[in-house]
């Protein structure tokens, strides 16, 4: 298991997401990712912490070196909060030749339509609602409503986010399932990341191991347009195997569906 952990300048930890891989050989390297959107204060640190598996028969370590492993974050925004107000989309002045400008209306004219990329709309539900799907089942995945935060104006029932801005957005998702039914070297799984209900991010992972959850992580830029819904669907496979979500709570965060806009744009990708 792999958590990245944030601490508190009075040193108090918390999970800003957990992931959870099964390692199949020996003397084998193996990489593990997890992501996510959070929101970070000046003086908190971030950091990475690994747990191993009591079943584990032999000892594992840490590979140094080349690109094995990477730590990076990027501010996206300056917020005094996750859920503080974002900021309303302004469209820029006109401009006529020959206008006299003073200091104060250039100013304005110049940051005004900047303004929402300083403070843009965003979402994360950050802990999975129980669900149940059977192999074969497309089965939409539920998050608990007392863990999402929003800004901007997002809309959901539980399962989608209707988005409130048209855009390019950074769309974050981790989140694990668990497998139950009988153990063996069948049974796969994808996490996958919806707009408007079709796929537009598809993610797929082996689990070979009964009552085991093991995690997914993927980020992707897509533009979203007022009205569209980002949802994520679990499809599991394997004959008599039932997926479900792992016991959760707010501190563990198994599951994490997080949007944040980098950029406004007129139409589309290319716009």
């Amino acid at each position: 298991m792999l958590f990245i952990q944030r601490r508190a300048p009075g040193g108090a930890q918390s999970n800003v997401i957990t992931v959870r891989e099964i390692a199949q050989q020996p003397q084998t390297p193996q990489t593990v990712t997890a992501c996510s959107i959070a929101h970070l204060a000046a003086g908190e640190a971030i950091a990475i912490a690994a747990y191993l598996d009591s079943g584990a028969k032999a000892p594992y370590s840490v590979l140094e070196g080349g690109t094995v492993g990477s730590l990076t974050a990027a501010m996206v925004a300056p917020s005094a909060s996750f859920a503080a107000p974002s900021t309303q989309l302004v469209d820029a002045d006109s401009w006529a030749d020959g206008e006299h400008l003073d200091a104060e209306t250039m100013t304005r004219r110049i940051t005004q339509p900047l303004s929402l990329l300083y403070n843009p709309p965003r979402f994360a539900a950050r802990s999975l609602a129980p669900y149940s799907a059977a192999s074969g089942q497309r089965r939409l995945v539920p998050w608990r409503a007392n863990a999402i935060e929003e800004s901007g104006g997002w809309v959901t029932d539980g399962t989608a986010f209707t988005v409130p801005a048209s855009g390019l957005y950074w769309v974050s998702l981790c989140a694990a399932t668990m497998r139950t039914g009988p153990q063996g070297d069948f049974g796969s799984y994808q996490m996958n990341v919806l707009h408007n209900g079709e796929v537009v991010s598809l993610h797929q992972r082996q689990n070979t191991r009964a009552d085991y959850q093991s995690s997914i992580a993927a980020t992707d830029l897509i533009y979203l347009s007022v009205g569209d819904r980002i949802s994520v669907e679990v499809l599991g496979t394997g004959t008599g195997l039932t997926w479900t979500a792992p016991s959760d709570d707010e501190s563990t965060r198994w599951g994490t569906l997080a949007a944040i806009m980098l950029g406004t744009s007129a139409n589309g990708m290319e716009g």
